[in-house]
């Protein structure tokens, strides 16, 4: 097994997921699991139009520093 960060899942895009085997993946988000030779198939809508967007504008704000769990040196 070992963390793969260039295969989105399928489900939801996230991109950390685990290579159980040599086609064999697992999300760590949505713990979707997938075989790289079956074919894609549609994302599940599990939030609103809203919250997806919402959810984007806090990823890229953490992404950017501007949110963190570490306390302030």
């Amino acid at each position: 097994m070992r963390i793969e960060e260039r295969v989105p899942c399928p489900r939801c895009g996230h991109t950390r997921v685990v290579q159980r085997s040599a086609d064999s993946y697992v999300c760590f988000q949505c713990r979707n699991s997938w075989c790289a030779g079956a074919i894609a198939q549609e994302p599940l809508n599990w939030c609103s139009r809203e919250q997806r967007m919402r959810l984007e504008a806090y990823r890229g704000a953490t992404r950017a520093g501007l949110y963190t769990d570490w306390p302030a040196a």
